[in-house]
C-alpha cells in the first residue's frame, strides 16, 4: 500500500481556495497527508493547514511545484 503521509517541498506556485478565493501558499517544507475523502492536506509551522484535491496534487507534482522528498507518490 502506498504511503499516506509525505515530506514534500512547495517551490513554486501553489494557491489554497478559501472561501472559493484563491490565495499562494509559503514555499517551503510541508507533510502531505492523503485525507478519508480522498484529498489532501498540507500543514507545517509557518502557515495555516490547507486541502487540495487529488487532481489538484498530481497537477502539482507534474509541475514541479510541489515535489516529494520523503515517502514515494502512488
Amino acid at each position: 500500500m502506498a504511503d499516506t503521509v509525505w515530506k514534500v517541498s512547495i517551490s513554486g506556485i501553489v494557491s489554497r481556495r478559501v472561501d472559493g478565493v484563491r490565495f499562494p501558499v509559503n514555499e517551503g517544507d510541508w507533510t502531505m497527508r492523503r485525507t478519508p475523502s480522498g484529498a489532501y492536506r498540507l500543514t507545517c509551522l509557518f502557515d495555516d493547514p490547507f486541502e487540495i484535491s487529488q487532481s489538484e496534487a498530481e497537477t502539482y507534482i507534474r509541475a514541479k511545484s510541489i515535489k516529494i522528498i520523503e515517502g514515494t507518490w502512488p
